[in-house]
């Protein structure tokens, strides 16, 4: 194989790599500096029944002095009807420094953050159509 094959192959293979690299959502961002963060929730249906759980932000970074307030919202667009049970929100560790309920009849869930430091895993629960749905399992981080 000469240079000139060799060269032009690992540009290639460099080019469908990067083509091939997941790209961050523009959308969010991962941080939470003020007093109030929202996050969106999408409830999607599976072929199979059921449904799945996704939120914008696998990953909430809170700041000092910011977040005291967390809403999760389901999308307006491209998200099935859906509804958050009364256990919408549950944080693993149960010494986790948050108070949630669910407002709105369910439509949005809300918890209050004391920013005690750690990164806490949390399970989003939602019904669609009157099936529980798979939950999901992301986490805020208290900085």
């Amino acid at each position: 194989m000469t240079s000139r094959n060799l060269l032009s192959a690992a540009v290639a293979g460099i080019i469908l790599t990067a083509c091939a690299y997941p790209m961050p959502r523009s959308d969010a961002t991962d941080r939470c500096n003020g007093p109030e963060c929202t996050l969106t929730t999408t409830v999607t249906l599976k072929e199979t029944g059921g449904c799945v759980i996704e939120v914008n932000i696998p990953t909430l970074h809170v700041q000092r002095g910011s977040g005291n307030v967390i809403f999760w919202d389901f999308a307006l667009a491209g998200s099935a009807p859906a509804e958050f049970p009364d256990d919408g929100i549950v944080f693993k560790d149960p010494a986790a420094p948050f108070n949630c309920q669910k407002i709105e009849n369910g439509k949005r869930f809300k918890c209050n953050n004391t920013h005690k430091a750690g990164e806490w895993d949390y399970t989003i629960n939602a019904v669609s159509r009157g099936t529980r749905c798979e939950a999901y399992d992301p986490a805020i981080v208290n900085n």
